[in-house]
């Protein structure tokens, strides 16, 4: 398959955060929880594996308990070939980089890639232009997005997000509380409270759109003493699908020095679970330099965050700083496959899928589509797996056919209903009828 084109995490992100010795422990920035039924909404997302449209769930209860899912940010899907043949197991989750700037329109190719290789698409949307760099951007002012200067653009990715049906994730304007972005508080003229009237505006705009298939993910960087506080900019669970940190560890690169998954990560998850107890958690962004104890630190971060109850793991896979990925080392990559094709975690498959009950109306995420986990006992065989979802895809098929505008299975939300109102609106199939 030819290779797709990702936005690149540019380079103008590299800067070092100054911050107190003290507080360097808690700090592994690098620029550019779940309980155990949290980690299980997770799962709902991989619906993107079996390429049907994102129906609503009449059941917000089942869930499976106790699992993580793995995936890779990567500046091209050729690397991330080599990265899941290294590490012999494929991302559930494809991160990648778009700028307002550069990307007027949602990477539908890339999207359809993604689903194609099992896995569900993790957007790092970012209000800014992104070659330029640097803080000082009025144009992208959050005052200005708020105001609807960029609603065109929002309005479009939104449109061709809901007409894409398939899961899509969105951590917009991430890491938020540093001091290296144009919609950070205190830079480009943006005051306390903007952010969350950009969240929510942006957020209103997809629902408006009937996008209905983006679970959003509220992504700050570790907390740092310096950083701005987190409650300052959560726009409130009901806003917010996901929760997510980024960390690294710089290793010998700092003078702090090689730092563990609670040196650098715990603090933050703990404040993230008292802002939002009912929604996963995941590690959007994390990365550790090549160097002998690479392979080790890999092995047990990763069985620290699926202790932890993390939803997610989502590994930065790039050679930017440093060569933070797992690909480029056989013996970090064997590290990372041994610990994720093992119990407990997800990575993405294209062939074991079945269809259950999911917790859309509890979390606001793609439901009723959920994987089996291959090797698991009662598995359905791949045969049938596909026999099952091909004779629901055509009843899907009818009832989008019939589907007013296109726009899913569901009609827009108007914007001035709640959350809690979500079951009483009418849908135009029922997926009862659509069968498991």
């Amino acid at each position: 398959m030819d290779d797709l084109p990702i936005s690149p995490r540019h380079a103008a992100a590299s800067r070092p955060i100054a911050v107190p010795t003290a507080i360097r422990l808690l700090c592994a920035r690098r620029i550019g929880i779940g309980r155990a039924t949290l980690a299980a909404v997770a799962i709902a997302l991989l619906a993107g594996l079996i390429r049907v449209p994102v129906t609503d769930a009449q059941n917000p209860s089942r869930a499976v308990p106790g699992q993580t899912l793995f995936g890779m940010n990567v500046p091209s899907l050729t690397e991330l070939d080599a990265s899941e043949s290294a590490i012999g197991a494929r991302a559930a989750i494809v991160g990648t980089y778009d700028d307002w700037a550069h990307t007027p329109d949602f990477p539908r190719r890339l999207a359809d890639a993604t689903s194609a290789r099992g896995a569900v698409p993790l957007i790092a949307w970012e209000p800014w232009d992104s070659w330029r760099g640097g803080v000082d951007q009025p144009r992208y002012a959050l005052r200005r997005i708020v105001a609807g200067s960029h609603d065109p653009l929002i309005d479009r990715w939104a449109t061709e997000i809901a007409r894409y049906r398939r899961p899509v994730m969105i951590r917009f304007a991430p890491e938020m509380n540093g001091d290296w972005r144009p919609w950070a508080t205190g830079l480009n003229g943006n005051r306390p409270g903007d952010y969350v009237a950009a969240w929510r505006h942006v957020r209103n705009r997809f629902t408006r759109a009937g996008a209905r298939n983006v679970a959003w993910v509220w992504n700050p960087m570790i907390a740092y003493e310096g950083s701005t506080p987190l409650r300052e900019l959560f726009p409130g669970p009901r806003d917010v699908d996901w929760m997510a940190v980024d960390g690294f560890n710089w290793g010998s690169l700092r003078p702090w020095g090689w730092q563990s998954y609670a040196d650098i990560f715990a603090p933050t998850v703990r404040a993230l679970h008292e802002l939002a107890p009912r929604r996963p958690v995941m590690i959007a962004e994390i990365g550790s330099p090549p160097e002998a104890r690479k392979a080790a630190w890999v092995a047990d971060t990763l069985r620290s965050a699926h202790a932890d109850g993390l939803g997610a793991v989502m590994w930065f896979e790039f050679d930017k700083e440093t060569d933070w990925r797992l690909g480029a080392d056989p013996a970090s990559a064997g590290a990372a496959g041994a610990v994720v094709r093992g119990l407990g975690w997800r990575t993405g498959d294209r062939t074991t899928t079945s269809v259950v009950d999911g917790p859309e109306a509890e979390y606001g995420v793609p439901a009723r589509l959920i994987q089996h986990r291959a090797g698991g006992a009662g598995r359905r065989s791949s045969a049938a797996a596909r026999h099952q979802l091909a004779e629901r895809q055509a009843r899907i098929d009818e009832c989008v056919d019939g589907d007013e505008g296109g726009q899913g299975l569901k009609p827009p939300r108007p914007q001035h209903v709640g959350r809690e109102e979500d079951s009483s609106l009418h849908v135009h199939c029922s997926t009862a009828s659509l069968g498991t």
